[in-house]
């Protein structure tokens, strides 16, 4: 049976707006495992971009336990946190967030290098999965020549440069049609198959969240339904 990559146990998040305390997590329990895809679906407002963002660790519980690969994460300093982030999690936002100076090559490499990979080692590897997703014709464009779809696709290549065991993606097809919607899914599938990497994806669109092994809904901080 595959290891449990991610574990949310008893999760709590409440945000303060003014005067206002606003419970946005109301003890999320959750588990994805190895080569596993889950499909977050619900309302806007309902929790699953604060689920990602405690995921992903950019944020942190008011109460429960996070551990990813068997790490609890509550017990870890900040820099700690940081360094297994950048190792082991792999970030696709709908808004690409590429940055406009640097290369495909170039921005591709870039969470490589924060992890202190050789510049040659980093080059190599953004190279093959570049070709991987199909863009090997456009290492050296800068993300303004690239549609849409492209662009996606070289944040997928950047997402698993450093090979993280998690991805957490949020509405990665949201801008783009069906047909490219479609590819982009089956790449992001084939490379976390092969990877076996697991991958907890924030979407409304239900014809993608079905082909996922797991659909859980969110609704008003709760986990109401697993399909």
């Amino acid at each position: 049976m595959s290891n449990p990559i991610l574990e949310l146990h008893t999760i709590t998040r409440t945000y303060v707006q003014g005067a206002l305390n606003v419970p946005v997590l109301k003890g999320v329990n959750f588990e994805l495992k190895s080569g596993q895809m889950a499909a977050l679906v619900g309302p806007s407002g309902s929790g699953k971009s604060t689920i990602l963002q405690i995921a992903g660790l950019l944020d942190l519980p008011d109460s429960g336990v996070i551990k990813i690969q068997d790490r609890d994460v509550s017990a870890m300093g900040d820099r700690e946190r940081t360094m297994l982030r950048n190792k082991s999690i792999g970030f696709v936002f709908q808004f690409h967030h590429l940055l406009p100076e640097f290369s495909v090559l170039e921005n591709v490499c870039m969470p490589a290098r924060f992890a202190n990979m050789k510049l040659s080692d980093a080059k190599e590897r953004a190279a093959h999965l570049i070709d991987a997703v199909g863009l090997s014709h456009r290492t050296l464009h800068r993300p303004t020549e690239l549609s849409g779809g492209e662009q996606q696709r070289v944040a997928i290549a950047r997402a698993l440069i450093n090979q993280p065991a998690l991805i957490l993606a949020d509405e990665p097809t949201g801008n783009l049609d069906k047909a490219h919607s479609d590819d982009i899914f089956a790449l992001m599938l084939t490379v976390i198959r092969k990877q076996g990497a697991a991958a907890l994806i924030v979407t409304h669109n239900m014809d993608l969240a079905r082909q996922m092994d797991v659909m859980m809904r969110m609704e008003h901080g709760k986990m109401v339904a697993a399909a």
